[in-house]
């Protein structure tokens, strides 16, 4: 039996945010921040299974719900994070290891040794970059038509990631 490459990509990105789904779980029973990004997860992962049964305009208004429910969130986005940044308990001059990209200490070490202006520029430019190349990867992968939303959202989200955490920083690293 052949398995179709869309759906092994299909399969990849449905682990990947069930993956984040029990992270954010996890997070939530953990340090009591908010189910929000649960939801958002379980929106983006009911999202892609209508995308792969060639459902594409339900699929692009569950994005649109998942959206503005992360919109809707972001006043109270930041407190969340930085709770997950002093749970992180990062001495300031601590060395970024290479495990440490799978955590928030990362950005708590850059965040000591940088400050939290660059260290901020440097995350919404790695967000914005990742969810572009990600969301136009799978489109290609999965003969989504492609547009300029992705890279839209990436323009967009830029600064508010950026002001979301340099207030985190500043909050977590008690600047």
């Amino acid at each position: 039996m052949i398995v179709e490459f869309r759906s092994v990509v299909f399969l990849a990105t449905l682990l990947f945010f069930t993956l984040i789904l029990i992270l954010n779980l996890k997070t939530f029973l953990k340090l009591r921040t908010s189910l929000v990004p649960s939801l958002v997860s379980v929106l983006l992962i009911l999202m892609m299974v209508l995308f792969y049964f060639d459902k594409p305009v339900q699929a692009f208004l569950l994005f649109l719900v998942a959206l503005t429910v992360s919109l809707a969130y972001l006043p109270e986005m930041w407190r969340d994070w930085a709770k997950l940044m002093k749970g992180e308990k990062v001495e300031p001059n601590e060395k970024v290891r290479l495990r440490d990209l799978l955590s928030w200490k990362v950005w708590v070490k850059l965040g000591y040794k940088h400050g939290a202006e660059k260290t901020s520029l440097i995350y919404a430019l790695s967000f914005s970059l990742v969810f572009a190349a990600s969301y136009t990867l799978v489109a290609f992968l999965l003969s989504i038509d492609g547009s300029l939303a992705p890279i839209i959202v990436a323009v967009v989200m830029f600064p508010v990631n950026y002001f979301l955490m340099k207030k985190a920083l500043k909050n977590a690293l008690e600047i």
